[in-house]
């Protein structure tokens, strides 16, 4: 039996909570038989810097040095990639622990006579606070992990979120470097990744803090807790691709996402509609691309690749194993799928226009595929070009 939700998003009865320590990364972190030696190469192997790969602009010392510095906040003050509940993504403080920090009486809380206000007010402050886009969502527990997965310790834990206090999820995107990302796979494609993440933790820190002092709880999340895609997709910010990524109208796939649960009272956002599945079925530049072949060319399926995949969702499920080998293989991470979608332009005018195009007249696809083609774009840049100016 098949419960859908609107014409783009459906479900069956399979779909079932899925265990963090199923994910293709927590799996190569563990060495998981079929990523052992990839995982062994990418992970655990110590870089040389002096040998030939490293001279080549994009992958140089410096490119990788970047790199690390723009995942400086989430590896040390988050760690959402690892366990979540910890630093900027700690999950409660006490009534007690926020006094002390706001100089706040304990057990105040603000009066939210509309939750449509709250939401307009809560979505300025995550811009403000850096966001790139905010939605609103009810939390369905089929989102949230059955378990945690720790890949440092190796143990799983239980996620213990009381879904009738935690209701509402506020969702997030953050938009990465276009430049950095058309020279993907690159060191710098990794910076810009790498500063979405801590940026998303920062982000979301700071506003469970706002709806902290407001009175109510919120439990702050990056990679962490619950699958970030789906929520993004109830919380109306976009819609799923062939790669296996959320489609923003704004930026297309060139978003990082986080989120924040909580029991403040708002208005939920309805899921959009913008013609992504219809241009997916006809484009499939992101498969003919990806160095794997981790993206299926054919149509979509609530049938489950391997165990990274969760069943009982209609989508075109990713093959994480041959993703990540082409990872330890290259020894560099890759997004060549997000480069090359269409959907990844900067914002302007025309590329607007073609957006209007897209949601309005999916008999052009074709035709709009082919353009993309004819024009270049997607195509790597060289890496060099970044710290030209500089």
């Amino acid at each position: 039996m098949m419960k859908t939700l609107d014409k783009y998003l459906a479900r069956t009865e399979a779909l079932k909570r899925f265990p963090q320590r199923n994910d293709t990364y927590k799996r190569a972190y563990r060495r998981d038989p079929p990523l052992t030696q990839a995982a062994d190469r990418y992970y655990y192997k110590l870089r040389d810097p002096t040998t030939a790969p490293w001279k080549v602009p994009g992958r140089t010392l410096k490119d990788y040095a970047y790199a690390m510095g723009s995942y400086y906040v989430e590896r040390n003050f988050a760690k959402g990639h690892v366990t979540g509940n910890f630093g900027l993504l700690k999950w409660e403080e006490g009534p007690e622990e926020m006094a002390k920090a706001n100089r706040m009486k304990p057990a105040y809380k603000y009066e939210v006579k509309n939750p449509a206000a709250m939401s307009k007010d809560v979505k300025k402050a995550a811009i403000k606070l850096g966001a790139s886009q905010v939605g609103v969502c009810k939390l369905d527990p089929l989102w949230v992990y059955s378990e945690g997965h720790n890949p440092v310790t190796q143990d799983d834990f239980l996620i213990d979120i009381d879904f009738s206090v935690y209701q509402y999820a506020i969702v997030f995107v953050v938009e990465m470097d276009y430049e950095a990302m058309q020279s993907s796979p690159s060191h710098l494609e990794y910076a810009t990744v790498a500063y979405a993440y801590s940026k998303a933790a920062y982000v979301a820190g700071q506003m469970a803090h706002f709806v902290r002092t407001l009175g109510y709880k919120a439990i702050p999340s990056a990679n962490d807790t619950a699958l970030n895609i789906p929520l993004a997709i109830d919380a109306g910010l976009g819609q799923l691709g062939r790669n296996g990524l959320l489609i923003t109208p704004q930026y297309g796939p060139r978003v990082r996402i986080g989120k924040i649960f909580t029991n403040l009272p708002l208005e939920e956002d309805k899921s959009i509609s913008f013609g992504v599945p219809e241009f997916c079925n006809v484009c499939k530049r992101c498969a003919e691309a990806c160095p794997g072949r981790a993206i299926m060319p054919g149509n979509l399926t609530d049938k489950a690749l391997n165990i990274s995949t969760s069943p009982g969702v209609f989508k075109w499920p990713i093959d994480g194993e041959k993703c990540f080998q082409f990872w330890g293989q290259s020894e560099i991470c890759c997004a060549t799928c997000i480069r090359v979608c269409p959907f990844n332009k900067p914002q302007g005018w025309f590329h607007g226009l073609v957006r209007f195009v897209v949601k309005n007249a999916s008999w052009v696809d074709r035709i709009l595929v082919w353009f993309d083609k004819f024009f270049g774009y997607g195509k790597r840049t060289g890496a060099d070009r970044f710290w030209a100016d500089s």
